[in-house]
C-alpha cells in the first residue's frame, strides 16, 4: 500500500484507492497539497479550544512517534532488532 497524504492519493497493488470525502480533515475548497495538511491541522486546533479539550494529535503523540523513528533509525545502522524507548 502507498500513501501520499498531502496529495491525498492512496493506491493498493497499484490501483487509486477512493477514500471518503468524511476522512479529508481539511476544509471544503482547499486544493489537496501541503496546505490541505495545514488548514486541517489548524481547523482541528480551532475544534480544540471550541470544545475545550486538547487537540490530537498532541505532543504525547508526537514524542511516541519519535521515540518509534529513532528506534527504527537504530535498527537499520544496526541490523539488530531493538526495543522502544
Amino acid at each position: 500500500m502507498f500513501m501520499h497524504w498531502a496529495d491525498w492519493e492512496i493506491t493498493l497493488d497499484g490501483a487509486p484507492l477512493a477514500v471518503p470525502e468524511r476522512y479529508r480533515s481539511a476544509p471544503p475548497g482547499i486544493p489537496s497539497g501541503p496546505a490541505a495538511s495545514v488548514a486541517g491541522v489548524y481547523l482541528e486546533i480551532a475544534r480544540a479550544v471550541s470544545e475545550g479539550r486538547p487537540p490530537h494529535p498532541g505532543f504525547d503523540t508526537a514524542l511516541r512517534l519519535h521515540r518509534l523513528l529513532a528506534t527504527i533509525e537504530r535498527s537499520a545502522s544496526t541490523g539488530l532488532s531493538q526495543e522502544i524507548s
